[in-house]
């Protein structure tokens, strides 16, 4: 760790004080202290990682702010840490907030296999347990993450998430229905994406 947990504790009361009574002098100097804190994580940790994405989150949902949303993807992606944090955050995925979850796909950006290889994996584990179902914050996920790019460049793991899917879903028809308009809504895009010209054909 970077020796910073100390001030987490401190940090996010300060921070909440702030944002609760509005007072634009002390979410000034929460805004530059975050910038320090971020400053100081100098290697890939998820503990930091994740403070810097909630703080964010929380500033953002309360103040539609996105100055920390900024400065914490940007320390995440300066440290090559996209990967793991995205792959450990969706491990808790229940406990996220369709904002927290909007947040994580920013992270990924085009890279969209990020969001996807972790969730094709829980729902794999959940089928072997029996799960016929796909939890709606997975579901979130999967309807605003750009699937038509991974169809292009991941056919493969785009075809495994559908195959799960399927699986899980087969069973009802409300679900199926919820599996086939996503698969059609990700093929049309893929298709325009590769020939803007086939959008009025």
């Amino acid at each position: 760790s970077s020796g910073i947990n100390a001030e987490y504790g401190l940090f996010r009361d300060i921070n909440k004080l702030a944002n609760v009574f509005e007072m634009s002098w002390l979410v000034s100097r929460c805004v530059e202290h975050f910038t320090d804190i971020t400053g100081a994580v100098q290697e890939p940790s998820y503990e930091d990682f994740l403070f810097l994405f909630d703080e964010a989150a929380f500033v953002l949902t309360k103040l539609k702010s996105r100055q920390l949303v900024e400065l914490a993807l940007s320390k995440i992606r300066s440290l090559n840490g996209q990967k793991d944090f995205i792959s450990r955050y969706l491990e808790n995925l229940e406990s996220s907030s369709y904002k927290q979850l909007d947040l994580i796909i920013e992270l990924a950006g085009a890279n969209v296999e990020l969001v996807v290889e972790p969730l094709t994996n829980q729902l794999t584990a959940g089928l072997s347990k029996g799960d016929i179902s796909v939890p709606l914050n997975c579901k979130h996920l999967l309807e605003n993450c750009e699937l038509y790019s991974l169809q292009q460049s991941s056919p493969l793991m785009f075809g495994q998430l559908f195959d799960v899917l399927d699986q899980i879903c087969g069973s009802k028809s409300d679900e199926l229905r919820w599996v086939f308009n996503l698969h059609r809504k990700s093929s049309k895009k893929a298709v325009v994406s590769a020939d803007p010209g086939s959008l009025g054909t």
